[in-house]
């Protein structure tokens, strides 16, 4: 079953459009059509030439409609017009053989179309002086050429503008003479056939075929379609063929007792718009949850949930139904489970999934389903023993996880792969009446939650904190400003967000004016009068974390029980210290500290980016330790990240490409990418058990000297966590930039351009041991 559209005949052949391309099929016997162009791109409004023998259609081919022809017998496409009007349509032909089509070239407006003659042989033919006017025929009435015009009317159908009553419903005239000026309907398809003026109007609430004669008098209907329109009708002059509802129809009667008749048309062929093909996983990536370690991730892609390990190891797949979307995976702690929305049911609901285990794989459990509305964001509790969500409809849920499976129904088949129904305790919390909550976050004890919360007016919001026990909602600012992306630090000394609140104008260099380009800042709200602000001076003039002792800071312990002073709470916020600018994507590490993303401030038009071809403006992911009060960059630009549990590993998305890197340090000069494991290209082993391992430097001679080592021992560079599995190539680069792998040489070879000092360690049972190699002169190395 395929959508047919477009309809056109003559003789014995019906064309049409169906999967991007135009089709032909018998028209007097049902038969099967075949294909007569393969652009596989939009096509549209084919017309056959007067004697059958071509076809000219619209085609967006060059990535706007321009005109095409083609023969019926087959063939190559030749196009016609290079006018780049995104209103381009094929109307109909002249009866001395001359294409009509109208489109908007050269005007100031879209809906501004104007008519056009071309010729077959490509020359570019002429607008008409008729005016702007939506449809145009010609034909021979009595010996004299008539010209039929539709005006008044924009460029898009009535099917999609349904029972419009205003003043671009269309005019009708014949040769200058208005037709059926008291008919209030969208007029559409004027056409010659039979001795009357057919045409398509919606007058009578639904689009149908009407016709009249040629002085408007005699208005009939023939066709009785009550639920869908008749769309896109065409006439060869003795008979209409129209769509509706995908379905080709013929009415070749147009007495007042005709009735039209369905074709039935059966496409031939392999159904190439159906195919299946590869879709690039990495370039798809809706959502990631990174586990409590770091070392592997559940990944989104295109609706369908997978586990994928960061070193090595095939991705497993966790939730893949056709027809369902699964988003916003949240892992729940260090308890083996991972929850996401799935819309199995119809409605949203909660599934609570087991980690992909040697055991086997066990059956999820839904939660919630239809109490949720439409999920916006859903994160966990440090626990994994509760989620918070936050609805279209501005409400604040809580849903407890239950701890075993219950018993529950299996769903029918095709509403969830062997999923169990729990209730599952659902609290709404707040709710909102000035539009959805946002940026949830739990406090590291799963005590406090903490949210940014809509105010009055477009942007305005605050930052609010709930007690969880007791459901205590306290206000962290006032809502005077658009404040954001609210986190508690990993120790639960400190709230974190971002604010829109700087009001430091800028002057324009041109006009003099005044702007506030630079309004975003992260600031820092210690939740106890009794925690000093870091960025505050102590007695002794010092910065206060400047004084404080990273060791003690760090074993004052992470995720202890947060306390909250609630008196005096909006009086200790306080800015980080550093440049005002446009920032987003807040988050917590290990240690204390925080990252976020810092955008560029750039132009409209481009032209402040260093490639002009390249205006993305992709931000920059920096890390800020707050024991130190230090910042620093992590990642120059990429897409987006995700932290891991612990806070201790970022899984960054740049360009498709999905990597992981430490979350509070970067590498080897200052390029982040150096510390970065691949999460789509694990290295592979050794299948031969071992190999002799040579440093760098080490001639084949001297590698008998060498200690075998495993598949399982492996050989880093220096402050590098990626792998190089024993027996493979390293290629360094100067001054320790980015190694690749090649193989399958024995011997490690160091291909270099000029001399450096390079750092070579050997991971053995007995420990680890590193050399400084020098590489000889340039003249005796391998290029």
């Amino acid at each position: 079953m395929s959508y047919l559209r477009f309809p056109h005949l003559s003789g014995d052949l019906l064309c049409f459009v169906a999967e991007d391309d135009l089709w032909l099929a018998p028209l007097d016997a049902p038969g099967r059509a075949w294909r007569l162009t393969a652009d596989r791109t939009k096509t549209g409004h084919p017309r056959f030439s007067p004697d059958g023998s071509r076809i000219a259609y619209t085609n967006w081919r060059s990535l706007v409609p321009e005109i095409q022809l083609v023969d019926v017998a087959g063939g190559p496409a030749r196009q016609l017009t290079y006018w780049g009007s995104t209103d381009t349509q094929v109307r109909g032909w002249t009866p001395d053989g001359d294409i009509l089509a109208v489109a908007s070239h050269g005007q100031p407006f879209s809906y501004f179309t104007w008519a056009y003659k071309v010729t077959p042989d490509g020359d570019p033919g002429g607008r008409l002086p008729w005016g702007p006017v939506t449809d145009i025929q010609v034909a021979d009435l009595a010996g004299e050429r008539r010209t039929l015009l539709l005006t008044g009317t924009p460029p898009h159908e009535p099917a999609s503008w349904k029972r419009y009553r205003g003043g671009a419903m269309g005019r009708l005239w014949l040769h200058g003479r208005r037709l059926l000026p008291d008919v209030e309907g969208h007029l559409d398809s004027p056409m010659y056939v039979a001795g009357r003026i057919a045409f398509l109007s919606d007058h009578e609430g639904v689009g149908n075929l009407y016709s009249c004669a040629y002085d408007g008098t005699d208005l009939r209907r023939h066709t009785d379609h009550d639920a869908f329109y008749a769309r896109h009708a065409a006439s060869d002059g003795t008979r209409v063929v129209y769509q509706c509802a995908g379905d080709l129809w013929l009415v070749d009667d147009f007495s007042p007792n005709g009735t039209p008749r369905r074709l039935d048309v059966r496409l031939a062929g392999p159904a190439a718009g159906r195919r299946r093909y590869q879709v690039p996983a990495a370039q798809n990536v809706d959502g990631i949850s990174v586990d409590e370690t770091g070392r592997a991730s559940a990944v989104v892609v295109r609706g369908s949930l997978y586990w994928l390990t960061h070193r090595d190891g095939p991705a497993r797949t966790i939730a893949d139904t056709p027809g369902v979307r699964v988003r916003l995976p949240e892992m729940l702690g260090s308890m083996g489970q991972l929850a996401y929305v799935t819309d199995a049911g119809g409605a949203d609901a909660v599934e609570i999934a087991q980690l992909p285990r040697a055991t086997g794989d066990r059956p999820p459990r839904r939660l919630a389903s239809g109490a949720l509305g439409r999920v916006l964001e859903m994160v966990s509790d440090p626990a994994g023993e509760r989620l918070a969500v936050a609805s279209h409809d501005g409400r604040l849920l809580l849903i407890d996880v239950p701890e075993e499976a219950g018993a529950g129904v299996p769903e029918a088949p095709g509403t969830g792969v062997g999923a169990e129904t729990e209730e599952g305790a659902v609290t709404e919390l707040i709710r909102s009446v000035n539009g959805p909550v946002r940026d949830l976050a739990f406090s590291p004890d799963g005590s406090w939650l903490t949210w940014s919360h809509p105010g009055i007016g477009r942007s305005l919001r605050q930052i609010k904190l709930a007690r969880i026990k007791d459901r205590l909602i306290v206000d962290v600012t006032d809502g005077r400003f658009e404040d954001e992306t609210p986190v508690f630090t990993r120790d639960g000394r400190y709230l974190a967000f971002l604010s829109w609140r700087g009001f430091d104008p800028v002057y324009d260099v041109h006009t003099g004016d005044l702007s506030f380009p630079l309004g975003s800042r992260p600031y820092l709200v210690p939740l106890s009068s009794a925690t000093p602000s870091p960025f505050a001076l102590n007695p002794e003039g010092r910065p206060a974390a400047g004084g404080l002792d990273p060791v003690e800071d760090e074993e004052g312990g992470e995720a202890g029980t947060v306390t909250v002073e609630v008196e005096g709470l909006a009086s200790r916020v306080t800015p980080f210290p550093v440049i005002a600018s446009k920032y987003s994507s807040l988050h917590p590490v290990a240690g204390g500290g925080l990252v976020w993303l810092r955008w560029p401030i750039s132009g409209a038009l481009g032209e402040t980016f260093v490639n002009p071809a390249d205006i993305s403006g992709r931000p920059t992911l920096e890390h800020f330790n707050i024991t130190k009060a230090k910042k620093s960059e992590l990642v120059g630009h990429l897409d987006w990240f995700a932290v891991s549990g612990d806070g201790t590993r970022l899984v960054v998305v740049d360009e498709g490409e999905l990597r992981a890197v430490p979350s509070t340090e970067i590498g080897d000069g200052g390029d982040p990418a150096h510390a970065a494991t691949s999460l789509l290209c694990p290295l592979c082993e050794d299948p031969a058990g071992t190999r002799d391992v040579a440093a760098p430097g080490v001639s084949p001679a001297a590698a008998g000297r060498t200690t075998s080592y495993s598949p399982r021992s492996t050989c880093r560079v220096t402050r590098r966590n990626s792998p190089v599995v024993p027996g493979q190539t390293v290629v360094l680069r100067p001054l320790a930039s980015r190694y690749q792998l090649v193989q399958p040489p024995v011997f490690h070879t160091v291909r270099r351009m000029r001399p450096c000092t390079l750092w070579f360690q050997a991971a053995t049972a007995s420990g680890r041991a590193s050399r400084a190699v020098r590489p000889p002169s340039t003249s005796s190395w391998r290029r």
